[in-house]
């Protein structure tokens, strides 16, 4: 695991603005954040389906969002 400089990730949430999954139609999303500056998304819980990547928690799961109305 890279520290970046001290950079510690701050801890998996619940990431309650999810739209559910795309996939499986699950509700139990997290919102990962990864031990890089500006490393988030979102995975599913019930599919394991990862979102694509955002620089800040809002915009992975905004991402999450737009990604189930395409």
């Amino acid at each position: 695991m890279c520290d970046c400089d001290g950079y510690e990730a701050p801890p998996d949430r619940p990431a309650d603005d999810a739209d559910p999954c795309p996939f499986c139609g699950g509700s139990d999303t997290l919102l990962i954040r990864e031990n890089l500056p500006h490393v988030s998304y979102v995975v599913c819980g019930g599919c394991a389906a990862e979102g694509p990547v955002g620089g800040t928690g809002a915009t992975a799961i905004r991402l999450w969002n737009d990604r189930r109305k395409s």
